[in-house]
């Protein structure tokens, strides 16, 4: 239904379906006094929007999923509240066929941002995911971004499209920026030296390299990884680096999206472990 009278304009939708639920919206609109003046209307920008309302009735999300816009499952976005709890519903839906577990490992909370470290178990082995949460007024969340690989479901991996720009400027605790640097250079005795006595770098497969010296070695042999980051979170234990990788090798790949989490020594001197979450595929040159 339509109501337009001089200075405002009201629009009134019902729409309903068997199974699924009802939905009546309401939206209304600071019309011209001069409802015939098509230069007025088209002066119209957002403020004249009125307050407006929409009613859901025993809407079934899970029946209405199919003619939600779907998520690409490695570079897209959930957006909108009925996106996310169809998203949240499907991911359950995952989780109960294949008799999935998830078992977290350590989260950080900052005060504008947090990361949480994950293991996903099942019958098909262990699947090692990162989230990076921002919460800007501490309570609510503004964006959650999920790092992970998918060789784990599909075989292979594939490239996944930065989802943050860079930041020249982050302030990276020295060791960590050295450690960039070293790998970029192709450093092998730098890279390797950021590492203390006993530390260990785990892929994104899971497997752990207890040699950080062979795993570098396999890089700088190749001529270096050169990434860039993009944001910091974490505390003077363990921090998430989030990055685009930019080159592997002469590789000519577009960039790369992933987090690596850092634990790093009290005082943050060197680096203790390291967990890489991406879909990029190293190099494995090195020989038993």
């Amino acid at each position: 239904a339509i109501d337009l009278t001089p200075g405002a304009l009201l629009v009134v939708a019902n729409a309903q379906a068997e199974g699924v639920g009802k939905v009546k919206a309401e939206v209304g609109i600071a019309a011209p006094a001069n409802t015939l003046d098509v230069e007025a209307w088209k002066r119209l920008d957002a403020a004249a929007l009125l307050p407006s309302r929409v009613t859901i009735q025993d809407v079934d999300l899970q029946a209405i999923n199919p003619w939600l816009p779907k998520p690409h499952p490695v570079r897209g976005r959930v957006m909108g509240e009925w996106q996310l709890r169809a998203y949240a519903a499907e991911v359950r839906g995952w989780f109960r066929a294949r008799g999935a577990e998830a078992q977290e490992l350590q989260h950080v909370v900052g005060p504008q941002r947090g990361f949480e470290e994950v293991l996903v178990t099942g019958p098909a082995g262990a699947l090692p995911l990162a989230l990076v949460a921002d919460h800007r007024d501490g309570s609510h969340l503004d964006e959650i971004r999920i790092y992970f690989s998918v060789e784990h479901f599909m075989g292979h991996r594939v490239t996944r499209q930065p989802l943050l720009q860079a930041a020249p400027q982050l302030d990276l605790p020295p060791v960590i920026a050295e450690y960039l640097r070293a790998l970029a250079d192709a450093d092998l005795d730098a890279a390797s030296a950021a590492y203390a006595k006993g530390g260990t770098i785990r892929g994104s497969d899971g497997t752990v390299e207890p040699d950080p010296h062979a795993f570098h070695a396999d890089i700088c042999r190749v001529g270096g990884l050169a990434l860039e980051a993009c944001r910091l979170t974490g505390d003077e234990r363990s921090v998430a680096l989030e990055y685009n990788v930019l080159r592997l090798a002469d590789s000519t790949a577009p960039p790369q999206a992933g987090v690596v989490v850092f634990d790093l020594e009290p005082g943050g001197a060197r680096i203790k472990a390291t967990r890489i979450y991406d879909d990029v595929e190293r190099p494995r040159l090195s020989q038993p």
